[in-house]
């Protein structure tokens, strides 16, 4: 597996989002398949995988308010990953995983976050770099603000070609 996704010093496979769960899910799998073969802590990543896939599972099988035992269950599952997972040992960001206590906190208020996550902002932020590109620093924030509407009704135009 090491060969496959490298190491902490020398990564072969750096994903993002959507692709982050695509790969945990594969690697779960791997990792299930794969554990007679593997070192003694695999079982623990194992297990570590399947608490944050159940995670989304949570919320994938609700609605945007999610039932108190579900939001327990979600507390049991995080709490239960950051247990299998030190971040010393596992070169894991700190404030990632700080942020998914505030996400799990603000369920109550907010609800699922499967209905407020930030995925089309997200991809905004492709447009928004595309719209930078050959601004002037000089003038970059009139500029900016002047090309947004242009780029973002160009982005619109096309896909409601493609839709």
């Amino acid at each position: 597996i090491m060969k496959m996704v490298g190491s902490s010093q020398d990564r072969k496979i750096k994903t993002k989002a959507a692709e982050t769960w695509g790969m945990l899910i594969f690697l779960a799998d791997v990792f299930e398949r794969c554990i007679p073969r593997l070192p003694p802590n695999a079982s623990q990543l194992l297990e570590a995988a399947r608490c944050l896939i159940r995670l989304v599972e949570i919320w994938n099988e609700n609605g945007v308010t999610l039932p108190e035992a579900a939001i327990d269950e979600c507390f049991s599952s995080y709490h239960r990953f950051c247990d299998l997972t030190s971040v010393d040992e596992y070169d894991l960001f700190q404030p990632k995983r700080h942020l998914i206590w505030h996400l799990l906190a603000s369920i109550p208020d907010k609800g699922n976050p499967r209905f407020h996550a930030n995925w089309y902002d997200e991809a905004l932020n492709k447009i928004l770099k595309r719209a930078t590109r050959e601004l002037s620093q000089t003038t970059f924030e009139q500029a900016l603000l002047e090309s947004m509407p242009l780029v973002l009704d160009r982005e619109h135009r096309k896909r409601l070609r493609t839709d």
